[in-house]
């Protein structure tokens, strides 16, 4: 199987090879096959030529939506003050995908997913199943290393940019001689709903009951007090009973966010792979998903 043949045929472009829509062409790199990547979409592990340092390579599962999902995503959490990783749309070949910078410094470092963690809280842990995907055992499971409390901002983050997809392969913790911490937030594309049609979107944007219906649905993978795939504010309660204080620093952290800054962050992006509608989408959600948060903690009906 050749380089250019292990990856799905999906969205091929047309165009100079170089300069098409802007973006960067890594046809150049090489496959990393020995090195495996988990997770649900077709992923690969390439090599920079130049550095030899390795990035990994995604494409979108269904729509090309997340891939500006990914990188919006990104860019908002470091807008935030948090750690994510670095990202940038690429393409390989005829295929338009998500370049994500290795986070791990390998030989000195080694990372464990969160599934890796909860197979020893959870006796026969499950990444698929996901039966005892619970808040608890979360926490129990980051306990011995004090990252407990460091988890409440993926959980914040995910609640601002409606990301219902925090299963267990998408955060984990680095280890290394000087200690262990929590790993960027990876994993972001299935948020700011990247699939939703865009006739549909039209709709949401036109009408506000139909938008604030929309979002008032958003849920979380996390079990939570007995519930499976609870409504967001329902873990959101849980973890401010728990944890007010680390809870009240991330509500404060969503001041840093400002409006303009989410606006250039949509225009640098080509409306080849993110159409304008949804530009304008990510701003109106967020704009939302702030005030949101914001009277939730004040005790409004969220």
């Amino acid at each position: 199987m050749t380089k250019q043949g292990i990856f799905l045929p999906v969205f091929l472009f047309k165009g100079d090879a170089e300069t098409y829509m802007g973006i960067r062409d890594i046809s150049h790199w090489e496959v990393d096959y020995e090195k495996s990547a988990s997770g649900t979409r077709e992923k690969h592990w390439m090599i920079c030529p130049e550095t030899k340092r390795r990035f990994l390579f995604k494409l979108p599962k269904s729509v090309i939506g997340e891939i500006w999902a990914e990188k919006v995503a990104a860019e908002i959490g470091k807008l935030l003050g948090l750690s994510t990783m670095e990202t940038e749309i690429v393409r390989y070949h005829d295929k338009i995908g998500i370049l994500l910078q290795n986070f791990v410094d390998h030989g000195k470092e080694e990372f464990y997913e969160g599934g890796d963690l909860l197979s020893v809280v959870v006796e026969e842990f499950n990444p698929h199943s996901l039966d005892g995907y619970t808040l608890d055992n979360i926490v129990l499971s980051l306990e011995p290393f004090g990252l407990q409390k460091e988890f409440i901002k993926i959980c914040m983050f995910d609640a601002i940019i409606a990301n219902q997809d925090r299963h267990c392969e998408n955060w984990g913790i680095i280890q290394s001689k000087e200690g262990v911490r929590l790993a960027p937030i990876y994993d972001n594309g299935a948020s700011l709903g990247f699939n939703v049609p865009e006739a549909k979107l039209q709709q949401y944007l036109q009408n506000e009951t139909q938008f604030h219906g929309f979002t008032n649905r958003a849920k979380s993978i996390i079990e939570t007090n007995g519930k499976r795939k609870p409504k967001l504010k329902l873990l959101l309660d849980a973890l401010k009973d728990r944890y007010p204080d680390e809870v009240k620093l991330e509500i404060d952290r969503l001041s840093r966010l400002q409006l303009e800054d989410i606006c250039n962050i949509c225009m640098d992006i080509s409306e080849e792979i993110m159409a304008p509608p949804y530009k304008e989408w990510v701003m109106k959600l967020i704009r939302h998903r702030i005030n949101w948060l914001k009277d939730w903690y004040k005790g409004g009906q969220a």
